[in-house]
């Protein structure tokens, strides 16, 4: 099974990769690259005082102020989106919806836009990865990735970013999802990525990213740090080091040079039932 999907993944990059520019010459990008992974609370639920009305403009400022140059969104219907619109000009929209199209959540990637965008795709976890909407195994909802690859410094390297949301159910269907992964990214030197896997970090999902020799941002950059990310609109300490499930996964010659949990209460009230993850990442000589 996971050879037929590996090459069903193979021809739906071959099919939505742009590709590299004659040459394989890049042109000079970023010394450091800023990311940020922020799950903003679907607005359609039902929150009380933490509806997203009250809410969206402490998002849009915990984005602002955090500046990023790759932005991992989770959650985001496109009324929430249109409502961010300001904070996220200048910024260039990766992937669909997970019903395809703007169709349901967006879990996908804003890039800054002076950024030099080499390649970009996306697939659903599924046993048809191209097909919008998809899912399978016991995924409760279609999930996906969308992914893109970046000039990275005055050279010829580039680095793969990819953007997720992983099923909050399915313990079969998280694995699937970093497998295919982790699939999908062979051969690729330097990668991010980012996002909500609903899994802690001795899960069998994040297993599969040690395995594969991925690290932590967080871990490494702040290995003393004991906050989780998932704070449920009450708990200032986000849960714990055990609900910890938002991450920033560099593999190859990357480092975290800095890396923050953005916790806690501003006016009262929690931007959002997750704390949203930083990172400034530096490719290696």
């Amino acid at each position: 099974m996971r050879n037929t999907l590996a090459l069903l993944l193979v021809l739906t990059g071959l099919v939505s990769c742009a590709q590299t520019p004659q040459g394989n010459t890049l042109p000079p990008g970023p010394e450091r690259l800023s990311v940020m992974t922020f799950n903003i609370r679907n607005g359609m639920a039902r929150d009380g005082e933490h509806k997203w009305p009250a809410r969206r403009d402490l998002v849009a400022e915990r984005i602002r102020t955090a500046n990023p140059d790759v932005l991992a969104l989770q959650e985001a219907y496109a009324f929430q989106l249109a409502d961010l619109a300001e904070v996220l000009d200048g910024y260039t929209k990766v992937g669909q919806h997970r019903e395809g199209g703007e169709g349901g959540e967006f879990s996908g990637l804003y890039v800054r836009g002076n950024l030099s965008v080499v390649g970009q795709g996306e697939f659903w976890f599924s046993e048809s990865p191209e097909v919008p909407g998809s899912k399978s195994w016991d995924s409760s909802l279609p999930r996906m990735t969308a992914w893109v690859d970046l000039g990275f410094d005055a050279s010829t390297r580039s680095v793969r970013i990819y953007g997720t949301h992983y099923d909050h159910r399915g313990p079969k269907a998280r694995l699937r999802a970093s497998e295919m992964i982790v699939d999908h990214a062979k051969g690729v030197e330097h990668v991010i990525v980012m996002g909500d896997l609903n899994a802690k970090a001795e899960a069998p999902p994040l297993k599969v990213y040690w395995d594969a020799n991925f690290s932590s941002a967080v871990e490494t950059a702040l290995p003393d740090e004991t906050r989780g990310t998932f704070n449920a609109f009450r708990d200032e300490t986000g849960g714990g080091r055990s609900r910890r499930i938002d991450f920033v996964l560099l593999r190859g010659a990357l480092k975290a040079e800095s890396a923050a949990i953005l916790s806690g209460r501003v006016e009262g009230l929690f931007p959002s039932d997750h704390d949203a993850v930083t990172a400034s990442v530096r490719l290696l000589d």
